[in-house]
């Protein structure tokens, strides 16, 4: 009976694979969203590739990551691991909305403690997901673009509780034109996450006020000057931070970038000038803010950095689809768009001698999250749904159990493959297919064929034995020679 089962297990496990082989009827070619099938075509060409230099992520965070992988059942797949850790994030976004719709107002101190929880579990989370599918065999390009794309919300999202994502920002555009996603010595994912949650700690036990004091009135022993001891902490911080950034983490990358581009033979310029739009775009926010009587940051700061993250989500994640498929830089010249017309909506109205209404811009406001939001997720679901169909794999679960998983031994000793590194099962399965067809051809191939002499003499010998001259498959069929050595080659 067990036996049996298993047996049915297996048909209908190839009759699922068979279905997800058919080419895809949706979307249709003229859908805006879609994912041309050239692009598709071309994930079997992608290799992941990364450079983690951080000491702090090697020495300590690693051997912790895959300790904390261990807790996940085998079940779980990394994708879901991945969307689980966001939720942390956006759950504690919401406590913002409701103690702190200002970002001014304090909380209670216990918000602080659930912010930095919220950022800690998601970054433990983030670096999880890819253990897991090495873990439970499970790995795919459409990893690499789902762990991506969201920790590009979470730039904005894990900013509005402490600017989490400080650093990162360019990442995925030196990861285009490198084909390495480079995280230097200092780096936003590891140490940037790790400075916001003990601020957000710090934050819990002092108050958020302790980031408003001076230099002078918090540290009064330390000898600096009256200049220096006016600085906010929050200003230092700031500043301590972007020092950094653009001190480890830009110039290096921006080197990378030109090696890579050289050794490609890409032109140097073009790539500079495609990070126009986005620099854009953020010089458009900036007129628009600081118009006279807008009311934009003052009073729907949040709804503005949430719409522009999403943005800025989609353009990252558009430059993870070009990569992983080889395909053009994108143009997201479209994105910029929403962002010009709140900078004329606001401006405008000065040749007039006049400011614009608040109750029209926020109307605007609203209006052009709602787009945003939408053309994201229209987006985010068919790319999903095309890598999906294409690869033969589910999004948020897995085969379980899954085949030969890696033990806690095998993923320590085993050098670190990311998630996307290794084809997907469907894809093992149809290349290891593949490979015993050609084997067996081959071996036919091999076999000399009898000539009608030698086959009459054979069949004569073989008559005594009840086969009447031919071969069998092991029933009464009879069976020619060359198909009896493409039997036999099959079944060694």
């Amino acid at each position: 009976m067990a036996r049996s089962s298993r047996s049915s297990r297996s048909s209908t496990g190839r009759a699922g694979a068979s279905r997800r082989q058919q080419p895809a009827t949706w979307p249709p070619a003229w859908y805006p969203f879609a994912v041309p099938q050239q692009s598709l075509d071309n994930l079997k060409d992608y290799k992941y590739s990364a450079m983690d230099l951080s000491p702090i992520s090697k020495y300590i965070m690693q051997p912790y990551w895959t300790w904390a992988t261990t807790l996940f059942p085998m079940w779980i797949a990394p994708n879901l691991i991945t969307l689980l850790g966001f939720l942390f994030v956006i759950v504690n976004v919401g406590l913002v909305l409701f103690f702190t719709p200002d970002l001014g107002t304090g909380g209670p101190s216990w918000i602080y403690f659930s912010m930095a929880l919220g950022i800690w579990l998601y970054s433990t989370f983030d670096n999880v997901d890819g253990k897991q599918a090495r873990r439970t065999r499970s790995s795919s390009p459409l990893g690499e673009l789902f762990d991506h794309g969201v920790d590009a919300l979470n730039c904005t999202f894990g900013g509005i509780l402490q600017a989490a994502g400080a650093g990162t920002g360019l990442g995925w555009y030196f990861t285009y034109y490198t084909g390495c996603l480079y995280l230097g010595y200092l780096n936003g994912p590891t140490e940037g996450l790790l400075i916001a949650v003990a601020s957000l700690i710090l934050s819990g036990i002092y108050g958020p006020q302790l980031w408003s004091q001076t230099i002078g009135e918090t540290l009064p022993f330390l000898p600096v000057t009256h200049g220096m001891g006016q600085i906010k902490l929050v200003e230092l911080v700031i500043a301590g931070m972007f020092t950094l950034m653009v001190s480890t983490q830009i110039p290096v990358s921006v080197n990378r970038t030109i090696e890579a581009c050289k050794a490609k033979g890409y032109n140097v310029m073009d790539a500079l000038i495609n990070t126009l739009p986005f620099i854009a775009a953020q010089l458009f926010v900036f007129v628009w803010i600081t118009a006279p009587g807008s009311t934009a940051l003052s009073s729907h700061a949040i709804l503005l950095v949430v719409t522009f993250g999403i943005s800025f989500g989609r353009i990252a994640a558009m430059i993870v689809l070009a990569h992983v498929t080889h395909t053009d830089y994108p143009t997201y010249l479209f994105v910029v768009v929403p962002y010009a017309g709140g900078a004329l909506l606001a401006r405008v109205p000065q040749l007039f001698g006049t400011t614009v209404d608040p109750v029209t811009e926020a109307n605007y406001l609203y209006l052009i999250f709602t787009v945003i939001t939408l053309d994201y997720t229209l987006w985010v679901l068919t790319v999903i749904h095309q890598f999906c169909t294409h690869l033969g794999i589910k999004c948020l679960t897995i085969p379980y159990p899954p085949p030969e998983p890696l033990s806690l031994e095998q993923l320590d000793s085993t050098p670190s493959t990311p998630r996307s590194a290794a084809a997907s099962p469907a894809v093992v399965r149809k290349r290891k297919s593949a490979a015993a067809i050609k084997a067996a051809n081959a071996a036919a191939k091999a076999t000399p064929v009898a000539s009608p002499a030698a086959a009459r003499k054979a069949n004569g010998a073989n008559g005594a034995n009840g086969t009447n001259g031919h071969a069998t498959n092991g029933h009464s069929e009879p069976v020619s020679p060359r198909r009896s050595a493409r039997l036999q080659s099959t079944k060694t």
